[in-house]
């Protein structure tokens, strides 16, 4: 029977060969990745805001909130010296990638801020209302 260490060893080599074996769902985890919960997110005195996310990535909102940069972290493989990939895209426009994070730091930053950003599309129709009122001239 082998000893106990023996057992660990080996039990750790497959679960080593298991993690570094080409993994045909690599874009899934680009998917969860981006799913990453806030770790800080900050309110600066211009009302934008900073977002970062557990997995390194960053989140930036644009004092009116009309614009966001996300800077995706970079992988564990890069150099140093290499850039992260940044995306920049008007909030109206947002793809569905990001939207739920949006969302997050918008809420946030409308919760505090002098003038609130109320767009449209990004809105949950459950979180709308619609106001009628008459106006006599």
């Amino acid at each position: 029977m082998p000893a106990l260490d023996e057992l660990d060893t080996a039990a750790a080599s497959k679960h080593l060969e298991v993690m570094f074996l080409p993994l045909p769902w690599k874009d899934i985890l680009s998917i969860v990745t981006i799913m990453a919960a806030e770790v800080q997110i900050v309110l600066y005195e211009d009302d934008s805001v900073q977002v970062q996310y557990v997995d390194g990535s960053r989140l930036q909102l644009s004092p009116c909130g009309s614009e966001f940069l996300f800077e995706k972290a970079p992988p564990i493989s890069a150099h140093p010296l290499q850039q992260p990939e940044r995306i920049r895209q008007r909030t109206h426009f947002v793809i569905s990638t990001y939207r739920e994070q949006l969302q997050r730091a918008l809420d946030f930053r409308n919760s505090f801020a002098t003038c609130p950003f109320l767009s449209e599309s990004i809105i949950p129709s459950e979180r709308k209302k619609v106001i009628f009122f008459k106006l006599h001239f």
